[in-house]
């Protein structure tokens, strides 16, 4: 990452890196009322010692900054060398340590608030896009992959676009043929039901393309 314009590519990727690691809870801000539970995506912080302490809160201590110590491994590697100098810097000397959680909250800060007028070119490349076999379209396949990623980048820069709008504009990117009008039914019972709209509308009718 080098600054605003590409965080929220950035973030899809690593977050989704960080959750394959099984070390996501080290940045997660927990779920929201209702969400199932995932124990994987519930927030941890590190286990309290003191002069005190056993051999195994000491080692749940250590096993605790190994995990956490991959977390911010990702996310440093990961970004410009100017960002990662601008990172606060723990005083060691007073037992400061910095964690993942730490690194993720500062860039999410200063680089994730989102960039309006990013985005408003994010959308501009949604509205055009289609697939089909006229010039300039592309494949069925590629338009899901673009789409779905275009859509998370506005997610992820704090600009996501109502649900219902999302699978207008999906819709509207869809070949104009016969072999679509289920599809296209599909897309307008659940674009017309709230109800049946998830936080992710295109997982409920792109299988029908698989």
């Amino acid at each position: 990452m080098t600054g605003k314009r590409d965080w929220g590519a950035w973030n899809v990727a690593i977050t989704n890196l960080i959750l394959n690691q099984r070390v996501y809870n080290h940045i997660s801000d927990g779920l929201k009322p209702g969400a199932r539970y995932v124990p994987a995506l519930i927030p941890t912080y590190e286990p309290p010692i003191h002069p005190g302490s056993t051999q195994a809160e000491l080692d749940e201590n250590d096993l605790w900054w190994s995990m956490d110590g991959m977390a911010s491994h990702i996310l440093t590697s990961t970004i410009d060398a100017n960002i990662l100098n601008s990172l606060p810097v723990p005083n060691i000397e007073f037992g400061e340590q910095r964690t993942a959680r730490d690194i993720y909250g500062f860039l999410r800060l200063h680089y994730g608030s989102g960039d309006y007028n990013s985005v408003i070119n994010v959308e501009t490349r949604l509205r055009k896009l289609f697939c089909g076999s006229g010039p300039g379209s592309i494949t069925v396949q590629e338009y899901i992959t673009t789409y779905r990623l275009l859509t998370n980048e506005m997610h992820a820069a704090g600009y996501p676009l109502p649900p219902r709008q999302v699978l207008q504009l999906f819709a509207d990117g869809l070949p104009t043929t016969f072999a679509f009008i289920s599809l296209w039914q599909s897309i307008y019972f659940l674009s017309t039901n709230p109800t049946m709209i998830t936080s992710y509308p295109l997982k409920a009718c792109t299988h029908k393309l698989k």
